[in-house]
């Protein structure tokens, strides 16, 4: 170049003189210039290879806030790595890139610049711009629980599907009791079955719907469950039946837990077996249960035998259509959160979320022991629950809240009202952590602050999902109006139809 510029190319001055600016700084910096490339290579089970296309996405979105790389994709037989462990090949670097030796510091494998796990399933941002990796299923972990709670529009729904969609590495079973309707999209891009609970549409789904178990201590639990379910039939006043009382249903429920084959209406033969009993407390708890008995109203939908034998690994139970009918709702709540206990029980060989998006606080509130064996016994099942609130304060407040504290190692605290009083001592927060949760922040469809806790790590992350985790997991009737018309323009499956749209909307 100096020859060209010498020669009378005026064109090349300006690039000499740049040059020469450069390599002054780098001598005043005792600082010099690197060659080096990296390969990132993604993959994922066969059944979900198409979210690749979107974390390949990501990553090149990422080369923005980057300026000193840039990000080629590449097909798989350019990896150097792959094609150096074919014998007798000889490979070379393709792609180089030039940087500061000071930044490729940050690239060295002894240089851990990342904070989180060692295995990063999940990944976030700071809210500073680091990276901060999880893995949820860490043997560090006592339990694999989660605890998510923000106010209504924080984002807690749009961060769980993250968590879910990022944790599909795992092979993972996904149920999900839901009522609000905010996981159906995500159900259906991972090809899992949606069972919707609509009054007015009609379902079969009763208190039996626990399959028997020959593992003695598994009936035994089966069975306790059962129990559970018709004191709730029979709450009155928010009040449970009394000591008697249970003892007289238990006694109804006996002949039952024998017989190798139930009524046609369960329900209503132990009404009919409490006939037989001709105390006042019997005569009682029959007038309670005649409303859950066919062909009542409620009984036209619980008051049958056959347990349900959906066995997708990723199923959501949608409650949406029967959140009108409290007593309803509450009943179906165990209903299905037993038989999810159950069943996770005998399916220890995939590792298993059940989420509970403020379900849990409708089972707080009438069944809190419940909810704490739950969260306290999933752990040695290879499973964990992931518990929805709005406000910290209902959990703090209620009777088992502190070994669901205890029993909850990851919590995701999003945006929080009331009195930070009610949640700094059961959660051991220092002053400096209750400044960092009211100073978390929110912008509608761009992202959310999250104050997460693992042991005694603190992080604060600022998660602003992707263009598909939008479209999955938003809940504005607008967004998913538009969703809707434009899939039905669409041919394929779910999963196509909404990459279809995805790729349309990237262009």
């Amino acid at each position: 170049m100096a020859n060209r510029k010498a020669a009378g190319d005026p064109s090349l001055e300006s690039q000499v003189n740049e040059i020469d600016e450069t390599l002054r700084r780098l001598n005043d910096f005792n600082d010099s210039l690197v060659e080096m490339s990296f390969t990132i290579g993604l993959r994922a089970h066969k059944n979900y290879a198409s979210l690749l296309r979107t974390y390949i996405t990501s990553i090149l979105n990422a080369q923005s806030q980057m300026g000193h790389l840039e990000f080629e994709e590449s097909s798989l037989a350019v990896f150097d790595c792959y094609l150096e462990t074919i014998p007798w090949f000889q490979g070379a670097n393709i792609n180089h890139k030039c940087l500061l030796s000071s930044n490729a510091i940050h690239f060295v494998p002894l240089f851990q610049k990342d904070t989180g796990d060692q295995r990063s399933i999940i990944t976030y941002q700071t809210r500073y711009g680091g990276m901060f990796s999880i893995d949820p299923v860490s043997d560090q972990l006592a339990n694999y629980n989660w605890l998510v709670s923000g106010t209504s529009g924080s984002g807690k729904s749009f961060f769980v599907n993250s968590i879910l969609s990022q944790s599909m590495s795992l092979d993972p079973n996904i149920f999900i009791v839901d009522i609000g309707g905010s996981y159906r999209k995500l159900t259906q891009f991972l090809g899992g079955d949606i069972i919707g609970i609509d009054a007015q549409k009609g379902f079969e789904l009763g208190p039996f719907f626990i399959e028997k178990s020959k593992d003695e201590f598994e009936e035994r639990r089966r069975q306790e469950h059962i129990q559970i379910i018709f004191w709730e039939m029979l709450r009155e006043g928010g009040q449970l039946p009394s000591a008697e009382e249970k003892a007289l249903i238990q006694k109804a429920l006996a002949p039952l837990f024998n017989e190798a084959t139930l009524p046609e209406h369960p329900i209503s033969a132990v009404r009919d077996a409490l006939k037989q009993e001709k105390s006042e407390k019997a005569k009682r708890l029959r007038i309670l249960l005649d409303r859950w008995c066919y062909p009542s109203f409620y009984g036209e939908f619980l008051d049958h035998p056959e347990p349900v034998k959906n066995k997708s690994r990723i199923l959501n139970f949608d409650l949406k259509g029967i959140s009108e009918f409290e007593d309803l709702s509450r009943v179906l709540q165990i209903i299905i959160c037993s038989s999810l206990w159950n069943r996770v029980t005998h399916e220890k060989k995939h590792f298993t979320y059940i989420v509970l998006d403020e379900v849990a606080f409708s089972l707080l509130k009438s069944q809190p022991l419940f909810v704490d064996e739950l969260v306290s016994t999933l752990r040695k099942y290879n499973a964990g629950v992931i518990l929805v609130v709005q406000d910290l304060e209902k959990i703090t407040s209620n009777s088992a809240g502190a070994s669901i504290l205890q029993n909850t190692q990851i919590k995701a605290i999003l945006q929080q009202r009331g009195d930070p009083r009610n949640y700094e001592i059961p959660l051991d927060l220092h002053p400096q952590d209750i400044n960092a949760i009211l100073s978390l922040e929110r912008r509608k469809g761009s992202f959310s602050d999250i104050f997460l806790i693992i042991d005694n790590r603190r992080a604060v992350l600022r998660y602003a999902p992707t263009t598909l985790e939008y479209f999955l997991a938003t809940s504005s009737a607008a967004d998913n109006r538009m969703i809707g018309e434009r899939l039905s323009a669409l041919t394929g499956s779910y999963q196509e139809r909404m990459l279809k749209m995805l790729k349309e909307s990237l262009r």
